[in-house]
């Protein structure tokens, strides 16, 4: 930024103690743009000795007031889709939400239950017909509504269906108050949409508006002043009609029109010199006196204002001398400015672009002031302009005798920081030590959460010690019905009929499932896609059913105990001949260490009657793990790793890792090819993401690089074993 006039050289309240608030006003060419900047700059000032008294004039009253917006969005449901997005950013508001008793975390579940059950649009069946397109009741709010109740009732396990409702099991104990919270909201915004469809005379509509706005938005104690602006105005529509003797039934449009257009209009007069700083628009016939008058936004492609006239205007086309010119009239009201300015003036606008740091004039009008001045006056340009960091805590504002300075104390602090800059050290540099309560913890622990920790070790050390969580924020809801899936979806859903075909569920019902989940696009196309899915899945049944030659074995129970670690838990998918596991997907590392694991313990175990052979199935390839002879020697390793896990990152990154070991230990590579074949998985490219993307990786090591000697030594150390015992078959 840049400001013309010479006011920073020194603070205006300190040079003159017979300056008050009241005596400053701040014009813009749109006070809008800047209107949110000034609240967050000047509200958030907490020593009272430094707060400065201000009011922001010529905004409307949607601007000014989230009660107002959020009115307006409400009248938008006439007509509306009801759009899942559309819908949660009306929820959201905080006049709705306190009217509900909704709190910011309850929103954050109640995203969650809507996104889960595949709320797209639409009010039901019957509203799709209205707007045109076939009924179908999937992915509406009545079908996604409908389940959330049902799942608090009974069980679905994602394949019972209830009168074709498939229940959502994920509402339970307390979360049912949040519920009932957000169905008594959803029944009054169908009430009032439905209700908004009725013609009314105009004092009909005063009185059915004023009674929804109550049920909906209105909170006495929170918002009085902007409760009783809303009021005001219908008062204002009923007089106005009754004044015109106007007492037709019309359609809701028109009264939007005008409630729109009341509320969209600016206040001029509100908030203009109320006794702090004024901030306001640059109008005609504002010529007021003052003893500092400060332009901000001055930019060459915003001052003077470009008028746009519509194609039709042919007054536009064809000027003639008296016809109002809004570039004029901007030259006029700068004139006007600089005969009001009593005792300062101050000009400011973007000088510098923030992309590439290229100079950017300043309004034709500020340039042929500075021109005048340094022509007539012998001013220089140094005398006239200062130039402003684009950070507020640069150093530069507290430098002594600097021409900027700042009142700020946490810029103060970052500007002191900044000095003080140190090389960026890794996330965990010395080893942290563990509690006896946490080695009591972590060396109790489950098969699942052992097998958790070699899938990601950064995660479980963030998640476990840190109770930090970087999943990545699901996006809002979408607003239309599934027309394709992606590929995490047909995963799950060709994961679910794999397992019903194991099962013996007809294809008919598990279409039936999906359809009733919101998962499959509607009609046709959906069991199109599901129809090519259970092809897949059918083959992919064929060859595991194939493999299950000997008879099925009960879970193994896992009860033990090595190196003063417990380990407890079952391993599923026995068989007589081997352990049997699938995964409808390519194969992948941590799959393999998902099976390696548990392959060593039940070899470990090794019970009577139960095999020591685990085979998985991918779609790719199938692995399979031979006997293991000393078993406790690499359970031991393991555990090692994992305590050494749970005091700083490791370098153990599984596909990255197990890339490096494959080249160097089965196809010969040496140690420098396979490492660079690491890092490539590492980065990853325009087409697959590398592990380093990772959030939690990130986290802890995105101020090192560990594809070097611990990550080759630990990924040759968990790999070896397992490579050796690891064979591919048909």
């Amino acid at each position: 930024m840049v400001s013309f006039g010479g006011c920073c050289s020194q603070p205006m309240f300190d040079a003159d103690i017979d300056l008050h608030p009241k005596d400053i006003v701040v014009m813009a060419p749109d006070i809008e743009i800047y209107a949110p900047y000034i609240h967050a700059v000047l509200q958030s000032q907490t020593d009272e000795r430094l707060r400065i008294p201000y009011t922001v004039a010529d905004r409307s009253a949607r601007q000014e007031s989230r009660l107002a917006d959020c009115l307006l969005k409400l009248l938008d449901l006439k007509g509306s889709r009801f759009g899942a997005s559309d819908v949660l950013a009306l929820l959201e508001s905080p006049p709705i939400r306190s009217k509900f008793g909704l709190t910011t975390g309850d929103m954050d579940l109640i995203e969650h239950w809507i996104r889960a059950v595949g709320i797209r649009w639409g009010k039901d069946a019957l509203h799709r017909k209205e707007v045109g397109v076939p009924g179908f009741s999937e992915n509406t709010w009545k079908n996604g509504l409908d389940r959330m109740m049902l799942g608090y009732v009974m069980p679905g396990e994602e394949r019972h269906l209830f009168r074709d409702l498939l229940p959502y099991d994920d509402i339970e104990g307390s979360d049912v108050q949040i519920l009932g919270r957000f169905l008594k909201c959803m029944d009054q915004l169908f009430h009032f949409a439905e209700e908004l469809d009725t013609p009314r005379s105009v004092g009909e509509w005063h009185d059915f508006l004023l009674s929804s706005f109550d049920a909906i938005l209105f909170s006495e104690y929170e918002h009085p002043w902007d409760i009783q602006a809303i009021r005001d105005a219908l008062v204002k529509l009923k007089h106005d009609a009754a004044l015109a003797e106007f007492n037709e039934s019309i359609e809701f449009e028109p009264i939007r029109h005008w409630i729109a257009g009341r509320m969209d209009t600016p206040q001029s007069s509100s908030a203009f010199i109320s006794g702090g700083v004024t901030f306001c628009s640059m109008l005609p016939m504002r010529s007021i006196p003052f003893k500092v008058i400060c332009l901000i936004g001055m930019n060459d492609d915003a001052f003077p204002r470009n008028h746009r006239p519509l194609g039709f205007d042919l007054m536009a086309k064809h000027p003639k001398p008296g016809d109002r010119s809004t570039r004029k009239d901007d030259k006029y009201m700068f004139l006007e400015t600089l005969l009001s300015a009593r005792n300062r003036l101050y000009i400011s606008y973007i000088g510098q672009d923030i992309h590439d740091n290229s100079s950017i004039p300043p309004s034709v009008l500020v340039s042929e002031l500075m021109d005048y001045l340094i022509d007539g006056y012998g001013c220089t340009e140094d005398q006239l302009v200062v130039h402003h960091p684009l950070q507020a805590f640069s150093p530069e504002y507290f430098r002594e005798r600097s021409p900027l300075f700042s009142y700020s104390g946490e810029n103060l602090r970052g500007a002191s920081a900044m000095s003080k800059i140190q090389p960026a050290l890794a996330f965990i540099h010395t080893p942290l030590p563990l509690s006896e309560e946490e080695i009591d913890t972590f060396n109790h622990r489950s098969v699942g959460q052992f097998v958790e920790f070699y899938r990601n070790p950064s995660k479980y050390l963030l998640k476990h010690r840190f109770h930090v969580r970087l999943d990545v924020v699901e996006d809002i809801p979408e607003d239309l019905e599934p027309f394709d899936l992606d590929g995490l979806t047909r995963y799950r859903i060709g994961s679910d009929a794999i397992h019903a075909a194991l099962r013996g569920t007809p294809v008919e019902e598990n279409f039936r499932i999906h359809k009733a989940g919101g998962r499959l696009p509607h009609g046709s196309p959906g069991e199109a896609v599901l129809s090519s899915i259970d092809g897949a899945a059918t083959s992919f049944v064929r060859m595991v059913t194939d493999r299950q030659t000997g008879t099925a074995l009960p879970p193994l129970e896992i009860p033990h105990t090595l190196s003063g670690m417990s380990i407890n838990g079952l391993i599923e998918d026995m068989f007589t001949t081997e352990r049997l596991i699938f995964r409808f997907a390519k194969s992948r590392a941590k799959d393999l260490l998902d099976c390696w694991i548990c392959h060593v313990l039940l070899n470990l175990m090794s019970p009577t009657g139960y095999p020591r052979i685990s085979t998985l199935i991918c779609k790719d390839v199938t692995w399979r793990f031979s006997p293991i002879q000393k078993p406790q020697a690499i359970l031991e390793d393991l555990i090692k790793w994992y305590r050494e896990g749970l005091r700083r990152p490791l370098s153990f990154f599984p596909e990255t890792s197990y890339a490096f070991a494959r080249d160097l230990l089965q196809k010969g590579k040496d140690r420098q090819q396979a490492l660079a074949r690491a890092r490539r998985i590492w980065v990853g490219n325009d087409w697959q993401r590398g592990e380093s993307a990772d959030p939690y990786i990130h986290t802890c090591f995105r101020h090192t690089d560990p594809i070097a000697e611990e990550f080759a030594d630990l990924s040759g150390q968990v790999f070896s074993p397992l490579l050796q015992h690891l064979s591919e078959t048909l």
